[in-house]
């Protein structure tokens, strides 16, 4: 076995295809479309989805307004879950200004607060590990964002798929990082 826990076969083999450091590791766990091997770890997407689910999930469950003021129907509008996330929290007055999880981070330290903190910190950190100056714009990054929007684009607008999005973005400096090694 070798330091990594492969067998030595495995080990030779990868060591022949891919190189003989730890960068193999790494390529095996981007997707194909990336020239790795598929192999994704829980760990590295359990940020991603912890913050894509909550993106996706928690603006359905309160009261929210379109951007004509029209109301839609949350479908657990409760005042425990208003309390928890703010009234106006996901209305569609979005812009530069917009922070839909400002209340639920001032007011809580449980949970759901603590698990978003965590999420977007960790992401940020490992986004920024291997980050390649200049060929990524801040604005539009959404791994960047600020915890208070992390899951929404800097203009308000939400992906189709959060975790996609975040996923995504992570990969894609990975693998530019990889090709500079």
């Amino acid at each position: 076995m070798n330091p990594h826990g492969a067998s030595l076969s495995t080990h030779s083999v990868m060591s022949s295809q891919i190189g003989p450091t730890l960068a193999y590791v790494d390529r095996l766990q981007l997707p194909v479309r990336r020239n790795g091997g598929g192999f994704r770890s829980c760990n590295s997407r359990k940020d991603a989805q912890y913050a894509g689910c909550l993106a996706q999930s928690a603006p359905q469950l309160l009261d929210r307004k379109d951007d004509r003021g029209n109301v839609i129907p949350g479908r657990m509008h409760t005042p425990s879950l208003v309390n928890h996330f703010g009234e106006t929290s996901f209305n569609h007055a979005r812009g530069r200004d917009w922070h839909p999880w400002k209340h639920l981070l001032d007011n809580s330290n449980g949970d759901i607060a603590t698990g978003l903190r965590q999420a977007s910190s960790q992401m940020k950190t490992n986004f920024e590990e291997v980050a390649i100056d200049g060929m990524y714009d801040q604005d539009s990054c959404l791994v960047l964002q600020d915890v208070t929007r992390f899951g929404f684009n800097s203009d308000g607008t939400r992906p189709t798929s959060v975790t996609h999005a975040l996923t995504v973005q992570l990969e894609t400096m990975e693998f530019r990082w990889l090709l500079q090694q």
